[in-house]
C-alpha cells in the first residue's frame, strides 16, 4: 500500500468508529456502512491533496454502492469529513463543505454499472472530482 492508501484506510476505519456505533449500527446495512466510510475517506483524502487512484470507487462497487446511496448519505459524509478535516487540516474545512454540493457529490462516483472500469477525471476545483466509464 502507498502512504496515501494507508491514510485513506485509516480515515475509512475512523469513519466507521465515528458514525457506525450505537443504535445507528443496527439500522443500516453493510452496503451503507462501507459506502459511507469509503466516501468519507475519499473526500478527506482528496481535500488534503492525496491521490488514491480508483480505490474508493472500486471499493464502493465491491459493496454494491450506487449513486442513490451516495445521495442519501451525503449529509453524513459531508458532516463527518468536515469533522475529520477540521482536526487534521483546519484550513480545508472552510471551503470544502460549501463547495461540495449534492450534484457535485453525485457526479463524483458513477457506479451505475460495474461492467466497465472507472477512471478519474482530475478536478478543476475541490468539488469537481468525477469518475467516468472508460470506453
Amino acid at each position: 500500500m502507498t502512504p496515501a492508501e494507508e491514510f485513506s484506510t485509516l480515515v475509512h476505519e475512523l469513519a466507521h468508529e465515528m458514525i457506525h456505533k450505537a443504535e445507528r449500527r443496527s439500522l443500516i446495512t453493510k452496503t451503507v456502512k462501507e459506502t459511507e466510510a469509503e466516501s468519507i475517506a475519499f473526500v478527506v483524502s482528496k481535500a488534503i491533496g492525496l491521490e488514491t487512484g480508483s480505490a474508493s470507487a472500486d471499493y464502493i462497487q465491491l459493496y454494491q454502492g450506487n449513486a442513490t446511496l451516495l445521495q442519501e448519505s451525503l449529509e453524513v459524509v459531508q458532516r463527518t469529513a468536515a469533522i475529520i478535516l477540521g482536526a487534521i487540516a483546519p484550513e480545508v474545512t472552510e471551503e470544502e463543505p460549501k463547495a461540495l454540493g449534492a450534484s457535485a457529490w453525485r457526479a463524483q462516483f458513477d457506479v451505475r454499472s460495474a461492467s466497465t472500469p472507472l477512471s478519474f477525471v482530475p478536478p478543476t476545483r475541490p468539488a469537481d472530482r468525477t469518475f467516468v466509464r472508460s470506453a
